[in-house]
Parts: structure tokens; C-alpha cells; sequence
């Protein structure tokens, strides 16, 4: 399962790419979007790098293995 990686976490770890999700109707839709978009990829974590504060939400996060 990708974690949610802080700063620190993923200044430790290795960038593998970027995803993105849209059309989520909460932040913890979009969270668990990205989580499993993240997963999809083979990722073991993200970092969220952008959201929209507005519904419907979309965002984007950057892998990490």
C-alpha cells in the first residue's frame, strides 16, 4: 500500500514519476485516488504537490519508491 509521504520522507526517497486525479468529490476522495493511482504504478509512496480548493477537486502527486 503507497503512503503519504511528508517532506523529509520524500527528500529520502527516490522520485519515479507524476500522477494525477480529477473529478473527486472530497479531499479524502481525491486522497484515496491518488493513493490508489499511486499503488497502480508500483509507487511505495506520494507526496501531493497541488489541489483545488473547489469541488469537483482534482490534484497531483509525485511518486516515490
Amino acid at each position: 500500500m503507497a503512503q503519504e509521504l511528508n517532506r523529509q520522507q520524500a527528500a529520502a526517497s527516490v522520485r519515479i514519476g507524476a500522477i494525477s486525479a480529477s473529478g473527486a468529490a472530497t479531499p479524502d476522495d481525491l486522497n484515496d485516488a491518488l493513493m490508489a493511482k499511486a499503488e497502480q504504478q508500483g509507487a511505495s509512496g506520494y507526496r501531493i504537490t497541488s489541489v483545488s480548493n473547489m469541488a469537483p477537486y482534482s490534484g497531483t502527486a509525485t511518486l516515490y519508491r
